[in-house]
């Protein structure tokens, strides 16, 4: 199917929660990764972490990079560096990323796909944990495959990039033909999609503060604001990407 024929744009409902996203990448990675970072604003509330298949040389060029793309802290991953709302964590080249508990280790271990770091291994690292979403950028290969198919599974969302702005389409076109994403979409897109994710939980978490607080003052005011299907409250739509599709790109 073109994109002159395909369906309108579906809004992709928000997660529950929502507190720590994940993206892999590889070759085209670095423009994708300033685009959808660009497209995040001062006040995003979860934290970031990034697997970009790369030697060590490219990490701190990376961080500079991005630290100039977007209002956020940006940093290199060492061992034990403990995870942030509203903080960029880099890998670095030449070792893997897995999360334990709320600090990023870094591990030694053989590659996966032929990489160290490799998106896998950071994927499967966060199976289980409440409010994940897992975002698979431009690379050749299909590594991020099988921990998107974890991650699915433990109930996190999955996003991809689009062929249209994929250098490479190998990671990304793995999983949206495994029937793993969310949503599709350049990485424009994508970041804008999480930025309004962001925006709703942060009111969400402000009224329902600003209720129990009232609600202690006066203990007859129970009555929260209405929320929607989504345990959150009413706000603009925002634009967003392409919802899953099936069909080829």
């Amino acid at each position: 199917m073109s994109p002159r024929t395909r369906p309108p744009p579906t809004p992709c409902a928000p997660p529950d929660a929502f507190s720590l996203v994940l993206i892999g990448s590889s070759i085209g990675g670095p423009a994708a990764l300033a685009s959808l970072v660009g497209a995040l604003s001062p006040d995003f509330h979860a934290a970031i972490v990034v697997v970009q298949h790369a030697p060590a040389s490219v990490a701190r060029p990376l961080v500079r990079r991005l630290a100039g793309a977007c209002p956020l802290d940006v940093v290199v991953v060492e061992d034990q560096t403990p995870l942030r709302m509203g903080r960029v964590h880099v890998a670095p080249g030449g070792a893997h990323v897995e999360l334990e508990g709320d600090v990023l280790r870094t591990r030694h271990s053989p590659p996966e796909h032929g990489c160290r770091p490799a998106v896998d291994v950071l994927f499967r690292s966060a199976r289980g944990r409440p409010g994940v979403v897992a975002v698979v950028l431009t690379g050749m290969g299909s590594d991020g495959l099988s921990g998107a198919r974890t991650l699915r599974r433990h109930g996190a969302r999955v996003l991809a990039q689009d062929a249209a702005s994929s250098a490479v389409r190998g990671m990304a076109g793995q999983v949206v033909r495994a029937g793993l994403v969310d949503a599709v979409g350049s990485p424009c897109e994508l970041g804008a999609l999480l930025e309004s994710w962001s925006v709703r939980h942060r009111v969400a978490r402000g009224r329902l503060e600003r209720a129990t607080n009232r609600s202690s003052v006066n203990p007859s005011a129970t009555s929260l604001q209405s929320f929607d299907a989504h345990g959150l409250p009413p706000s603009g739509k925002a634009r967003h990407p392409y919802a899953a599709r099936s069909g080829p790109d």
